[in-house]
């Protein structure tokens, strides 16, 4: 199969498992950002790491220490921690404000981001990755065989897509 059919399946597979999920809600950025936890705020629902970011977690928000989703309160001070799909905040005159530069502030208008959660079921030498999505679908993906040696089974996944219509000419 040549490479273009390769990828329209893949876009195919991937559209057929999100838009109904991606139409129902609205999701925020997927950067995922590590740090040691300095203080949480758990009544705004935000993370202060000790390199003085501030993240505030969303209803897509998830907290992983060591590997495993943690409860924003059991965070503690001094805790590595991988946030994903938080929204990177400032505090000024006594709130949180959301940073403006934040990628869903450059998505195009109409279009449409999802987003699910898996791992890597399998890995093949030439680049093959088997992933088992949350909602039990499996996907593959393609990567280069220098990436393949560094992914091992069960490395957690994040697989995005965004969707965006033609534009009106």
């Amino acid at each position: 199969m040549s490479r273009e059919a390769c990828r329209l399946v893949l876009v195919l597979a991937l559209v057929h498992v999100f838009v109904g999920e991606a139409l129902a809600q609205a999701i925020p950025p997927t950067d995922d950002a590590t740090g040691v936890v300095a203080r949480v705020d758990d009544r705004h629902k935000v993370v202060i790491l000790g390199d003085g970011r501030m993240l505030r977690g969303t209803p897509a928000t998830i907290f992983l220490v060591n590997g495993s989703p943690a409860a924003l309160g059991s965070l503690q001070p001094g805790t590595l921690v991988v946030i994903r799909s938080a929204e990177p905040v400032v505090f000024r005159s006594g709130q949180y404000v959301v940073l403006s530069d934040s990628p869903a502030a450059s998505l195009a208008v109409g279009a449409v981001r999802a987003r699910t959660f898996g791992r890597v079921k399998d890995i093949d030498g030439d680049g093959d990755v088997k992933i088992e999505t949350q909602a039990g679908e499996t996907l593959h993906m393609k990567v280069s065989p220098d990436a393949a040696r560094r992914l091992k089974d069960g490395d957690t996944v994040t697989v995005e897509v965004i969707i965006t219509p033609p534009t009106v000419r």
